[in-house]
């Protein structure tokens, strides 16, 4: 009799179905911190960030204090914009909410109302203020225009690239989804004892798996080496 098959189920949600996209989010997540740096010591650029590493270029996000359809917005639309999101990752990210922003002596002299996107550069010697929902492209026009003299690795050449390597994994995400209703059949033919059905589907999920491994290594062997950011030598 054909046993269970075991390792082969994939990320569920409460209806036991896939959760389409995760590889592509957890590829866009963004990571934000809540401490901004102080503002350079004379005036003198800045070169170190706190942990004494080369200092990136800074996203500065100030959130409304209280939820606003404003805000839901401005989430609605970063969401939805995967060169903002990947763009990130050439820069250090805050978020603090409007009143600690306006306390903060890094922003001191800046006008501003949340939802706002403030980018520095990794000197902290300039900075551009983008607002509300249309604020999303206007930041990251300016991530590109403040954060590209801090890298050697061209930032919009590699959002290009990384957008195709999204697709492959979203082939990923979709053939997951398939294998798990092939699974859930296999499971259906076993359990009624519909040996030679299961014999059948389990060749063909095992065929599967094997597609999807090498299509999911290959992807992620890609994006390992795209994002081997390298800095521009310094001035």
């Amino acid at each position: 009799m054909l046993a269970p098959l075991c390792g082969l189920t994939a990320a569920q949600d409460g209806n036991g179905m896939w959760e389409g996209g995760k590889e592509r989010y957890d590829r866009t997540r963004i990571t934000w911190g809540s401490q901004l740096p102080e503002p350079p010591e004379d005036g003198q650029p800045r070169l170190k960030d706190k942990q004494g590493n080369r200092a990136r270029p800074l996203l500065v996000c100030v959130r409304a204090d209280y939820d606003t359809q404003d805000q839901q917005r401005f989430d609605e639309t970063v969401e939805d914009v995967d060169n903002f999101q990947l763009a990130t990752r050439f820069f250090e990210c805050v978020q603090i909410s409007e009143s600690l922003a306006k306390k903060a002596p890094l922003l001191a002299g800046l006008k501003f109302k949340a939802p706002t996107l403030i980018v520095f550069n990794a000197e902290l010697t300039k900075q551009e203020v983008a607002r509300g929902r249309g604020g999303v492209m206007k930041g990251y026009a300016a991530m590109r225009k403040l954060g590209q003299p801090t890298y050697k690795t061209k930032i919009r050449k590699t959002l290009t690239e990384a957008k195709k390597l999204l697709g492959q994994f979203d082939q990923v995400d979709a053939a997951r989804d398939a294998l798990q209703i092939k699974i859930r059949r296999y499971e259906t033919a076993l359990s009624r004892g519909q040996n030679a059905k299961a014999a059948t589907l389990k060749k063909s999920i095992d065929k599967d798996q094997a597609e999807i491994d090498k299509l999911y290594e290959k992807s992620q062997a890609a994006w390992t080496e795209l994002w081997k950011i390298q800095f521009a030598d310094p001035k």
